[in-house]
Protein backbone atom coordinates (compact mmCIF):
# COMPACT_ATOMS: atom_id res chain seq x y z
CA UNK A 1 0.00 0.00 0.00
CA UNK A 2 3.03 2.31 -0.11
CA UNK A 3 3.20 2.49 -3.91
CA UNK A 4 3.31 6.12 -5.17
CA UNK A 5 0.12 5.59 -7.18
CA UNK A 6 -1.74 4.40 -4.08
CA UNK A 7 -0.37 7.34 -2.09
CA UNK A 8 -1.45 9.72 -4.85
CA UNK A 9 -4.96 8.27 -4.98
CA UNK A 10 -5.26 8.70 -1.21
CA UNK A 11 -5.21 12.46 -1.88
CA UNK A 12 -8.34 12.29 -4.03
CA UNK A 13 -11.03 14.70 -2.75
CA UNK A 14 -13.65 13.13 -0.51
CA UNK A 15 -16.41 15.11 -2.22
CA UNK A 16 -16.72 17.31 -5.28
CA UNK A 17 -19.52 19.84 -5.50
CA UNK A 18 -20.83 19.65 -9.07
CA UNK A 19 -23.74 22.08 -9.23
CA UNK A 20 -26.75 23.57 -7.52
CA UNK A 21 -29.79 24.63 -9.51
CA UNK A 22 -32.39 26.90 -7.91
CA UNK A 23 -35.63 27.81 -9.69
CA UNK A 24 -36.51 31.47 -10.02
CA UNK A 25 -39.40 32.25 -7.69
CA UNK A 26 -40.79 35.45 -6.28
CA UNK A 27 -39.99 35.99 -2.64
CA UNK A 28 -42.39 35.06 0.12
CA UNK A 29 -42.31 36.02 3.81
CA UNK A 30 -43.46 32.99 5.81
CA UNK A 31 -43.17 34.84 9.12
CA UNK A 32 -45.71 37.41 7.94
CA UNK A 33 -48.24 34.84 6.70
CA UNK A 34 -51.65 35.72 8.10
CA UNK A 35 -54.43 33.54 6.65
CA UNK A 36 -57.08 36.16 7.46
CA UNK A 37 -55.19 38.75 5.39
CA UNK A 38 -55.04 36.68 2.20
CA UNK A 39 -56.92 38.50 -0.56
CA UNK A 40 -55.54 37.05 -3.79
CA UNK A 41 -53.29 34.30 -5.16
CA UNK A 42 -50.40 36.78 -5.08
CA UNK A 43 -50.52 36.66 -1.28
CA UNK A 44 -49.73 32.90 -1.30
CA UNK A 45 -46.36 31.11 -1.70
CA UNK A 46 -45.48 30.52 -5.38
CA UNK A 47 -44.45 26.90 -4.67
CA UNK A 48 -45.63 24.50 -2.00
CA UNK A 49 -44.65 20.83 -1.48
CA UNK A 50 -45.75 19.25 -4.76
CA UNK A 51 -45.62 22.05 -7.32
CA UNK A 52 -46.19 25.67 -8.33
CA UNK A 53 -49.30 27.59 -7.35
CA UNK A 54 -52.21 27.29 -9.77
CA UNK A 55 -53.44 30.88 -9.53
CA UNK A 56 -56.70 29.98 -11.24
CA UNK A 57 -57.51 27.57 -8.39
CA UNK A 58 -57.66 30.35 -5.78
CA UNK A 59 -61.17 30.86 -4.39
CA UNK A 60 -62.14 33.30 -1.64
CA UNK A 61 -65.38 34.00 0.20
CA UNK A 62 -66.59 35.15 3.60
CA UNK A 63 -66.03 31.59 4.83
CA UNK A 64 -62.32 31.70 3.94
CA UNK A 65 -60.25 30.70 0.96
CA UNK A 66 -58.63 27.73 -0.78
CA UNK A 67 -55.89 27.17 -3.35
CA UNK A 68 -54.07 24.34 -5.08
CA UNK A 69 -50.40 23.82 -5.97
CA UNK A 70 -50.09 21.60 -9.05
CA UNK A 71 -47.37 18.93 -9.45
CA UNK A 72 -45.58 17.72 -12.59
CA UNK A 73 -47.30 14.32 -12.30
CA UNK A 74 -50.88 13.66 -13.41
CA UNK A 75 -53.41 14.03 -10.59
CA UNK A 76 -50.72 15.35 -8.24
CA UNK A 77 -51.40 18.38 -6.07
CA UNK A 78 -51.24 20.00 -2.66
CA UNK A 79 -54.39 21.83 -1.55
CA UNK A 80 -54.69 24.29 1.31
CA UNK A 81 -57.80 25.94 2.74
CA UNK A 82 -58.45 28.47 5.48
CA UNK A 83 -61.73 28.17 7.38
CA UNK A 84 -62.46 31.53 8.98
CA UNK A 85 -65.20 30.35 11.36
CA UNK A 86 -63.04 27.73 12.98
CA UNK A 87 -59.77 29.64 12.52
CA UNK A 88 -58.14 26.53 11.11
CA UNK A 89 -56.00 25.20 8.28
CA UNK A 90 -57.23 22.28 6.18
CA UNK A 91 -54.50 20.69 4.04
CA UNK A 92 -54.78 17.74 1.66
CA UNK A 93 -52.43 16.18 -0.87
CA UNK A 94 -52.42 13.61 -3.66
CA UNK A 95 -49.62 12.00 -5.72
CA UNK A 96 -50.51 10.31 -9.02
CA UNK A 97 -54.05 9.88 -7.79
CA UNK A 98 -53.01 8.34 -4.45
CA UNK A 99 -54.31 10.20 -1.39
CA UNK A 100 -51.66 11.20 1.11
CA UNK A 101 -53.23 12.84 4.14
CA UNK A 102 -55.86 15.33 5.22
CA UNK A 103 -54.78 17.56 8.10
CA UNK A 104 -56.77 20.09 10.12
CA UNK A 105 -55.02 22.40 12.61
CA UNK A 106 -55.76 25.68 14.29
CA UNK A 107 -54.14 28.66 12.57
CA UNK A 108 -52.35 29.63 15.79
CA UNK A 109 -49.93 26.87 14.76
CA UNK A 110 -47.67 28.21 11.98
CA UNK A 111 -48.32 26.65 8.59
CA UNK A 112 -44.71 25.37 8.15
CA UNK A 113 -45.09 23.43 11.41
CA UNK A 114 -48.41 21.96 10.28
CA UNK A 115 -46.95 20.81 6.97
CA UNK A 116 -43.48 19.77 8.07
CA UNK A 117 -44.40 17.90 11.25
CA UNK A 118 -48.05 16.90 10.97
CA UNK A 119 -48.15 16.01 7.28
CA UNK A 120 -44.63 14.97 6.36
CA UNK A 121 -42.94 14.12 9.64
CA UNK A 122 -43.58 10.59 8.42
CA UNK A 123 -43.76 10.31 4.66
CA UNK A 124 -46.87 8.60 3.20
CA UNK A 125 -45.89 4.92 2.92
CA UNK A 126 -48.33 4.32 0.09
CA UNK A 127 -46.52 6.95 -1.98
CA UNK A 128 -43.17 5.26 -1.36
CA UNK A 129 -44.55 1.84 -2.33
CA UNK A 130 -46.16 3.21 -5.48
CA UNK A 131 -43.00 5.12 -6.45
CA UNK A 132 -40.86 2.01 -5.99
CA UNK A 133 -43.17 -0.10 -8.17
CA UNK A 134 -43.39 2.58 -10.87
CA UNK A 135 -39.69 3.45 -11.05
CA UNK A 136 -38.33 -0.12 -10.88
CA UNK A 137 -40.77 -1.15 -13.64
CA UNK A 138 -39.59 1.75 -15.81
CA UNK A 139 -35.84 2.08 -15.16
CA UNK A 140 -32.79 -0.03 -14.37
CA UNK A 141 -32.49 1.09 -10.77
CA UNK A 142 -33.38 0.13 -7.21
CA UNK A 143 -35.53 2.21 -4.86
CA UNK A 144 -34.56 1.87 -1.20
CA UNK A 145 -37.69 2.50 0.84
CA UNK A 146 -37.21 4.15 4.24
CA UNK A 147 -37.72 1.90 7.23
CA UNK A 148 -41.23 1.90 8.65
CA UNK A 149 -41.69 4.86 10.97
CA UNK A 150 -38.48 6.58 9.83
CA UNK A 151 -38.74 10.38 10.13
CA UNK A 152 -38.96 12.34 6.90
CA UNK A 153 -36.86 15.38 6.02
CA UNK A 154 -39.28 18.02 4.76
CA UNK A 155 -38.22 21.48 3.69
CA UNK A 156 -40.64 24.38 3.37
CA UNK A 157 -41.83 25.19 0.75
CA UNK A 158 -40.11 22.45 -1.27
CA UNK A 159 -41.30 19.39 0.59
CA UNK A 160 -39.65 15.99 1.14
CA UNK A 161 -36.51 15.24 -0.85
CA UNK A 162 -34.90 12.17 -2.43
CA UNK A 163 -31.45 11.33 -3.77
CA UNK A 164 -30.57 9.55 -7.01
CA UNK A 165 -27.14 7.92 -6.62
CA UNK A 166 -25.02 6.18 -9.27
CA UNK A 167 -21.32 5.43 -9.89
CA UNK A 168 -19.38 7.28 -12.54
CA UNK A 169 -15.82 7.25 -13.85
CA UNK A 170 -13.64 10.18 -12.86
CA UNK A 171 -13.07 11.03 -16.52
CA UNK A 172 -16.82 11.40 -17.08
CA UNK A 173 -17.55 13.70 -14.14
CA UNK A 174 -16.84 17.00 -15.90
CA UNK A 175 -18.86 16.11 -19.00
CA UNK A 176 -21.78 14.93 -16.89
CA UNK A 177 -21.72 18.12 -14.81
CA UNK A 178 -21.60 20.37 -17.87
CA UNK A 179 -24.40 18.54 -19.68
CA UNK A 180 -26.60 18.53 -16.60
CA UNK A 181 -25.98 22.21 -15.94
CA UNK A 182 -26.90 23.10 -19.54
CA UNK A 183 -30.03 20.95 -19.37
CA UNK A 184 -31.20 22.48 -16.09
CA UNK A 185 -30.75 25.98 -17.47
CA UNK A 186 -32.76 25.00 -20.55
CA UNK A 187 -35.51 23.10 -18.72
CA UNK A 188 -36.10 25.76 -16.04
CA UNK A 189 -37.53 23.18 -13.65
CA UNK A 190 -39.85 24.38 -10.85
CA UNK A 191 -37.87 22.44 -8.20
CA UNK A 192 -34.23 22.67 -7.03
CA UNK A 193 -31.53 20.11 -7.88
CA UNK A 194 -28.09 19.67 -6.29
CA UNK A 195 -25.32 17.35 -7.50
CA UNK A 196 -22.27 16.14 -5.60
CA UNK A 197 -19.69 13.45 -6.35
CA UNK A 198 -18.58 11.51 -3.27
CA UNK A 199 -15.81 8.97 -2.96
CA UNK A 200 -17.59 5.76 -1.91
CA UNK A 201 -16.29 2.34 -0.90
CA UNK A 202 -17.86 -0.49 -2.90
CA UNK A 203 -17.54 -4.23 -2.41
CA UNK A 204 -18.94 -6.48 -5.14
CA UNK A 205 -19.48 -10.20 -4.47
CA UNK A 206 -20.73 -12.60 -7.12
CA UNK A 207 -21.16 -16.32 -7.79
CA UNK A 208 -18.53 -17.68 -10.13
CA UNK A 209 -19.81 -18.02 -13.68
CA UNK A 210 -23.13 -16.30 -12.98
CA UNK A 211 -22.63 -12.59 -12.40
CA UNK A 212 -21.80 -9.77 -13.04
CA UNK A 213 -19.98 -10.55 -16.29
CA UNK A 214 -16.48 -9.40 -15.43
CA UNK A 215 -13.83 -9.86 -18.11
CA UNK A 216 -12.70 -13.31 -16.97
CA UNK A 217 -12.73 -14.52 -13.35
CA UNK A 218 -10.11 -17.13 -14.17
CA UNK A 219 -7.79 -14.16 -14.79
CA UNK A 220 -8.24 -11.73 -11.88
CA UNK A 221 -5.79 -9.33 -13.51
CA UNK A 222 -8.32 -8.75 -16.31
CA UNK A 223 -11.01 -7.83 -13.80
CA UNK A 224 -8.52 -5.50 -12.08
CA UNK A 225 -7.75 -3.78 -15.38
CA UNK A 226 -11.46 -3.51 -16.25
CA UNK A 227 -12.14 -1.88 -12.88
CA UNK A 228 -9.47 0.76 -13.52
CA UNK A 229 -10.98 1.49 -16.94
CA UNK A 230 -14.49 1.70 -15.48
CA UNK A 231 -13.71 3.95 -12.51
CA UNK A 232 -10.43 5.73 -13.24
CA UNK A 233 -9.11 4.62 -9.85
CA UNK A 234 -7.05 1.69 -8.54
CA UNK A 235 -9.11 -0.98 -6.73
CA UNK A 236 -7.97 -2.66 -3.52
CA UNK A 237 -6.11 -5.47 -5.26
CA UNK A 238 -7.31 -8.29 -7.49
CA UNK A 239 -10.71 -9.92 -7.02
CA UNK A 240 -10.45 -12.73 -4.45
CA UNK A 241 -11.92 -16.20 -4.92
CA UNK A 242 -13.37 -18.12 -1.97
CA UNK A 243 -14.99 -21.53 -1.59
CA UNK A 244 -17.23 -23.16 1.00
CA UNK A 245 -18.27 -26.82 1.02
CA UNK A 246 -21.57 -27.35 -0.78
CA UNK A 247 -21.71 -23.79 -2.17
CA UNK A 248 -20.63 -22.29 -5.49
CA UNK A 249 -17.33 -20.46 -5.53
CA UNK A 250 -17.61 -16.71 -4.98
CA UNK A 251 -15.52 -13.72 -6.00
CA UNK A 252 -15.11 -10.46 -4.09
CA UNK A 253 -13.87 -7.20 -5.57
CA UNK A 254 -13.35 -4.07 -3.43
CA UNK A 255 -12.60 -0.54 -4.52
CA UNK A 256 -13.23 3.16 -4.08
CA UNK A 257 -15.04 5.04 -6.80
CA UNK A 258 -17.04 8.20 -7.21
CA UNK A 259 -20.82 8.17 -6.89
CA UNK A 260 -22.88 11.10 -8.09
CA UNK A 261 -25.59 12.05 -5.60
CA UNK A 262 -28.41 14.05 -7.19
CA UNK A 263 -30.64 15.53 -4.50
CA UNK A 264 -34.08 16.82 -5.51
CA UNK A 265 -37.65 16.89 -4.32
CA UNK A 266 -39.84 13.81 -4.23
CA UNK A 267 -42.24 15.90 -6.33
CA UNK A 268 -39.66 16.05 -9.15
CA UNK A 269 -38.33 12.50 -8.93
CA UNK A 270 -40.21 10.90 -11.82
CA UNK A 271 -39.88 14.06 -13.90
CA UNK A 272 -36.09 14.28 -13.61
CA UNK A 273 -35.54 10.55 -14.17
CA UNK A 274 -37.59 10.78 -17.37
CA UNK A 275 -35.54 13.75 -18.56
CA UNK A 276 -32.18 12.14 -17.73
CA UNK A 277 -32.85 8.67 -19.16
CA UNK A 278 -30.80 7.68 -22.22
CA UNK A 279 -29.73 4.41 -23.79
CA UNK A 280 -26.02 4.91 -22.98
CA UNK A 281 -26.18 7.10 -19.87
CA UNK A 282 -26.19 6.27 -16.15
CA UNK A 283 -30.02 6.45 -16.06
CA UNK A 284 -31.54 3.86 -18.42
CA UNK A 285 -35.01 2.56 -19.10
CA UNK A 286 -35.66 -1.15 -18.68
CA UNK A 287 -35.53 -1.81 -22.44
CA UNK A 288 -32.20 0.05 -22.91
CA UNK A 289 -28.86 -1.82 -23.01
CA UNK A 290 -28.36 -3.49 -19.64
CA UNK A 291 -26.37 -2.01 -16.76
CA UNK A 292 -24.48 -4.44 -14.55
CA UNK A 293 -26.00 -4.58 -11.10
CA UNK A 294 -23.12 -2.76 -9.41
CA UNK A 295 -23.62 0.17 -11.82
CA UNK A 296 -27.37 0.53 -11.44
CA UNK A 297 -28.61 3.74 -9.79
CA UNK A 298 -30.24 3.88 -6.38
CA UNK A 299 -33.06 6.11 -5.18
CA UNK A 300 -32.48 6.94 -1.51
CA UNK A 301 -34.02 9.05 1.22
CA UNK A 302 -32.34 12.42 1.00
CA UNK A 303 -29.16 12.61 3.06
CA UNK A 304 -28.86 8.85 3.58
CA UNK A 305 -25.31 8.95 2.23
CA UNK A 306 -24.45 11.37 5.08
CA UNK A 307 -26.53 9.78 7.84
CA UNK A 308 -26.02 6.05 7.25
CA UNK A 309 -22.75 4.16 7.56
CA UNK A 310 -23.35 1.55 4.87
CA UNK A 311 -25.84 -0.26 2.66
CA UNK A 312 -26.00 -3.84 1.37
CA UNK A 313 -27.92 -4.76 -1.80
CA UNK A 314 -28.79 -8.01 -3.58
CA UNK A 315 -29.81 -8.41 -7.21
CA UNK A 316 -33.04 -10.23 -8.06
CA UNK A 317 -31.53 -13.69 -8.82
CA UNK A 318 -29.35 -13.21 -5.69
CA UNK A 319 -26.14 -13.98 -7.55
CA UNK A 320 -24.55 -10.58 -6.88
CA UNK A 321 -24.19 -8.60 -3.66
CA UNK A 322 -23.07 -4.98 -3.48
CA UNK A 323 -21.86 -3.40 -0.25
CA UNK A 324 -21.51 0.39 -0.05
CA UNK A 325 -19.72 2.30 2.67
CA UNK A 326 -20.55 5.94 2.24
CA UNK A 327 -17.27 7.27 3.62
CA UNK A 328 -13.99 5.97 2.19
CA UNK A 329 -11.70 4.03 4.50
CA UNK A 330 -9.16 6.84 4.71
CA UNK A 331 -11.86 9.25 5.97
CA UNK A 332 -13.79 6.88 8.24
CA UNK A 333 -14.57 8.50 11.57
CA UNK A 334 -13.74 12.03 10.45
CA UNK A 335 -16.41 14.67 10.93
CA UNK A 336 -17.80 16.55 7.93
CA UNK A 337 -18.85 19.94 9.28
CA UNK A 338 -21.00 22.59 7.63
CA UNK A 339 -17.88 24.71 7.20
CA UNK A 340 -16.15 21.93 5.30
CA UNK A 341 -19.16 21.57 3.01
CA UNK A 342 -19.12 25.31 2.26
CA UNK A 343 -15.39 25.12 1.55
CA UNK A 344 -16.04 22.20 -0.81
CA UNK A 345 -18.48 24.31 -2.82
CA UNK A 346 -15.93 27.09 -3.11
CA UNK A 347 -13.16 24.74 -4.22
CA UNK A 348 -15.30 22.67 -6.62
CA UNK A 349 -13.31 23.37 -9.79
CA UNK A 350 -10.00 22.75 -8.03
CA UNK A 351 -11.30 19.51 -6.53
CA UNK A 352 -12.53 18.25 -9.89
CA UNK A 353 -9.23 19.11 -11.59
CA UNK A 354 -7.32 17.35 -8.79
CA UNK A 355 -9.42 14.20 -9.12
CA UNK A 356 -8.94 14.22 -12.90
CA UNK A 357 -5.16 14.60 -12.56
CA UNK A 358 -4.95 11.76 -10.03
CA UNK A 359 -7.10 9.52 -12.21
CA UNK A 360 -5.08 10.30 -15.32
CA UNK A 361 -1.91 9.28 -13.50
CA UNK A 362 -3.53 6.06 -12.30
CA UNK A 363 -4.83 5.09 -15.75
CA UNK A 364 -1.50 5.86 -17.42
CA UNK A 365 0.48 3.91 -14.86
CA UNK A 366 -1.76 0.84 -14.96
CA UNK A 367 -1.85 1.02 -18.75
CA UNK A 368 1.93 0.78 -18.91
CA UNK A 369 1.95 -2.19 -16.57
CA UNK A 370 -0.70 -3.95 -18.68
CA UNK A 371 1.24 -3.29 -21.88
CA UNK A 372 4.37 -4.74 -20.30
CA UNK A 373 2.51 -7.83 -19.08
CA UNK A 374 0.91 -8.34 -22.51
CA UNK A 375 4.33 -8.04 -24.18
CA UNK A 376 5.80 -10.60 -21.80
CA UNK A 377 2.93 -13.02 -22.47
CA UNK A 378 3.34 -12.69 -26.24
CA UNK A 379 7.07 -13.28 -25.89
Amino acid sequence: MNHPIIQQQAEAPLSIHLLRYLPQRRGFNWRALDPAAIRSASDLPPYLILGPLDKASFKRSDEGWSARWQGTEPDTWFELAYEAAGQQWVAEDRWRGIAGSITTYKTRIPLPVVIGQAMYGWFPENWDRAAKALLEASYQLQVIEPKKGAPSMCGIPDGPARTIAFPIAVGELRGFRDRLRDCLEHWQLPYPVAAEARLTYQGVCWHEGEAPGWADTTRPEDAFRQSVQDTGLVPFGYPRRSEEPGKPAAWTHTRELYFVYLTLLFAGLTDLLHRLASSQGPIRKVDDPGLRFEWQPLVLSAGLEHLAADLTLDDDPRTTLVYLRFQPLAQWGKTVTAGKLVDAMRSADDDLARAEAISAGVVTHIGRIVERMDSEERA
